[in-house]
């Protein structure tokens, strides 16, 4: 049995993955904050000015995640050969018997947020865990203390005072605290 390559049209991947982080930019910003357009200016400290509230709104531009123009897939794979046309795709499953998969920006934003949600709130829990782990902790570190003291009192000499700290480690220590 020949081998082909199906997926003839590969070298256009590396022209697919140039533009998939790209982001539309108003060509005069960026020429302005490059310092490569210059308008009149009455002094130098205009223009730096307004080069610097160019170069704001160049990083506001940048910091945004690129639209994505379509929920659609880009390209489609059968096996491992990738194709750009949903038709050779769908041809070369029947051919194949396999199944195509979607390849792209097939997911909507509302994943993104969710997940991103869910991240904020499993940090916020971590971090209540942790604290409520170092307050445990300490509360252990101030019982090994008071029994530390109380085994190197002699025994004829145990005083109230430390009978009533003892006491009163222990009933703290004997009632669980449960949080809402």
């Amino acid at each position: 049995m020949p081998t082909e390559n199906r997926s003839s049209t590969i070298e256009q991947h590396d022209h697919v993955e140039g533009i998939i982080d790209m982001v539309s930019v108003p060509r005069e910003i960026i020429e302005f904050a490059a310092g490569l357009k210059w308008h009149a200016y009455k002094s130098g400290t205009d223009q730096k000015d307004d080069q610097l509230q160019a170069l704001s709104k160049l990083r506001a531009i940048l910091a945004k995640p690129s639209p994505q123009p379509h929920a659609d897939p880009i390209a489609w794979m059968v096996g491992t050969a990738i194709w750009w046309t949903k038709e050779e795709a769908e041809r070369d499953a029947a051919a194949m018997g396999l199944p195509v998969v979607n390849l792209g920006p097939c997911a909507g934003l509302g994943d993104h947020e969710r997940l991103r949600t869910e991240l904020v709130e499993s940090d916020l829990a971590f971090v209540r865990a942790s604290t409520e782990a170092e307050q445990l902790r300490a509360q252990l570190a101030e019982r090994d203390e008071l029994l530390r003291e109380l085994a190197d009192a002699p025994p004829a000499a145990m005083e109230l005072r430390l009978q009533q700290k003892v006491k009163a480690a222990l009933s703290a220590s004997a009632e669980p605290q449960v949080k809402p």
